[in-house]
């Protein structure tokens, strides 16, 4: 390049620069104190550093450093320097009036004919603004994201709304980047409250948290006379009853300034929304129990000569309570024990429930046989567009025979000391589509130590499992069980149902001959 195309470059090349509307700054080469020194800014850089070119020319670079520039990235930025090697980094950095701000910038070495380094230039750019937003919507996509999988995975209240805390405290402390992260508080739930701590301790965070929970809705923030701060938002929802408070504290006064206290009110409304969620979840799911229990015998059903024990277990939530059920009809010299499961779930599957098992008792007090009680259940269900299964097995008192019949629903479990089998029952259609469907009769053969396991869907099914590896691996577990005791068995099978994290419903009915003296008493 000749020295006339450079007389005629330079003038361009500096009014780029001037125009550009990202900071340049070029400095001398010599990284040692006092250096490096600023020989070039253009009007954007001091725009952005809120500093005259004449206040900045001739200063180092290091006059815009400040408390919260990380040491980290400055040694960082050293070693690449020293080695020739451009650098591209972020930090805080610091206008004339002492307000921080966080750049993104990168420093390139300039270098002679000689290939010697002889200057760095810096370009910058101030990206507060678009930082805090993508970290806000980090975490409130964490927290809504938090809500979404607590609803689709089974736990108990008191252990959903502290992992709930858990993920509101994890995105409050992203947000921020300093600090230690609290939540407490405590939820309504029926007549009960369940509390959830996170990040807590004993003493003045105790205290702190109190001031800010009574404290308005507006977020809140102070420093003690050790120069300790923090800055917190109340959790308080009277819709939701919800109490508590969230607060980063720990934190010193230039964090503090720093800190964008506008998006941690915002991640704490979106904690209160999902608190609530979660806590009016639960109050429906125990709506829908209280239901679904008040509308099944209250106690194990007494068979003369039969031991009989129950239980039902509702799912994990609301929307999987409600549509299992058991009975046992007495009439004359026989007994049908019974268990169904309808379509759908909550509220109004338990309500459709008690009235398909009502019906289904008359018809069976009517002296009715259960392949034709089922068949008149099937119009009902088709009548008022109702789906279910039931399963009937009926024992006749006199002679213990034991007949069953199915009405699309799975299989009892056969079991004696030594083996556990699947009954071979013909399944007749479900209840609910109409027409004139045929149930047929198939024969059970049980002795005296027969127990026979009647039980819903839930007990067995798994999303990435075949049913009939279900069934075969439920006959697998009766065995194992291999216990004299009913109430022990029906217990065992549900804990270990529970331990594969269970979203359904289960209804288990057991019967077995009595082993006691005094024929006609029941056990539970």
């Amino acid at each position: 390049m000749t020295q006339q195309t450079d007389d005629l470059l330079l003038p361009i090349l500096r009014a780029a620069l001037d125009q550009t509307r990202s900071a340049a700054c070029i400095t001398t080469a010599e990284l040692d104190r006092p250096g490096p020194e600023i020989v070039y800014v253009n009007p954007a850089y001091c725009e952005m550093i809120g500093r005259d070119e004449t206040e900045v020319l001739g200063a180092t670079p290091r006059i815009m450093q400040g408390p919260l520039t990380s040491r980290a990235e400055l040694d960082r930025l050293r070693r690449d320097l020293d080695a020739d090697r451009p650098f591209i980094g972020e930090t805080v950095n610091y206008r004339r009036d002492g307000q921080p701000f966080l750049i993104s910038w990168r420093i390139d070495p300039v270098q002679g004919p000689d290939g010697v380094t002889t200057h760095y230039i810096a370009t910058q750019d101030d990206i507060t603004a678009l930082r805090r937003a993508e970290r806000l919507l980090s975490a409130e996509k964490a927290v809504d994201g938090s809500v979404s999988i607590l609803l689709s995975h089974p736990a108990d209240a008191t252990t959903n709304l502290q992992t709930m805390a858990t993920d509101i405290a994890s995105a409050v402390s992203d947000l921020v980047g300093y600090g230690r992260a609290v939540v407490v508080g405590d939820v309504r739930l029926g007549t009960s409250r369940a509390a959830f701590a996170v990040g807590a301790r004993h003493g003045a965070d105790e205290q702190l948290m109190e001031q800010v929970r009574l404290g308005p809705g507006t977020v809140q923030s102070g420093c003690d006379d050790e120069g300790r701060c923090w800055v917190g938002c109340a959790l308080a929802s009277e819709l939701g009853g919800i109490g508590g408070a969230l607060a980063v504290v720990d934190l010193d006064q230039a964090e503090l300034d720093f800190i964008d206290q506008a998006a941690v009110g915002r991640v704490a409304e979106c904690g209160r929304r999902a608190l609530s969620s979660l806590a009016e979840y639960e109050r429906q799911r125990l709506v829908a129990i209280e239901l679904q229990r008040d509308l099944l015998p209250e106690t194990d059903p007494v068979v003369p000569g039969f031991d009989v024990v129950a239980r039902y277990q509702p799912g994990a939530f609301a929307t999987r309570v409600g549509g299992d059920w058991y009975d046992v009809v007495r009439d004359g010299q026989r007994a049908v024990l019974i268990v169904g499961d309808m379509a759908g779930s909550g509220v109004r599957a338990a309500a459709d429930m008690g009235r398909v098992r009502l019906l289904v008792k008359v018809l069976l007090q009517q002296g009715r046989s259960a392949a034709d009680a089922l068949a008149l259940l099937n119009q009902f269900c088709s009548e008022e567009d109702l789906v279910a299964t039931a399963l009937a097995v009926t024992i006749d008192l006199p002679t213990r025979e034991v007949s069953a019949v199915s009405a699309g629903h799975l299989p009892p479990v056969i079991s004696s000391p030594h083996t556990a089998e699947i009954a071979q029952v013909t399944p007749g259609p479900l209840l609910g589509i109409g027409g004139s469907p045929h149930y047929p009769r198939s024969t059970i053969t049980v002795d005296d130590d027969t127990t026979i396991v009647m039980f819903t869907d839930g007990l067995i099914e798994r999303p990435d499992e075949l049913i009939d590896v279900s069934l075969e691996r439920l006959a697998v577990e009766v065995l194992a069980a291999n216990s004299d005791d009913l109430a022990r068995l029906c217990d065992g099978l549900i804990l270990k149902r529970q331990a594969n994290n269970p979203t359904d419903d289960i209804a288990i009915l057991t019967v077995r001959p009595s082993h006691r003296s005094g024929v006609g008493e029941g056990s539970g």
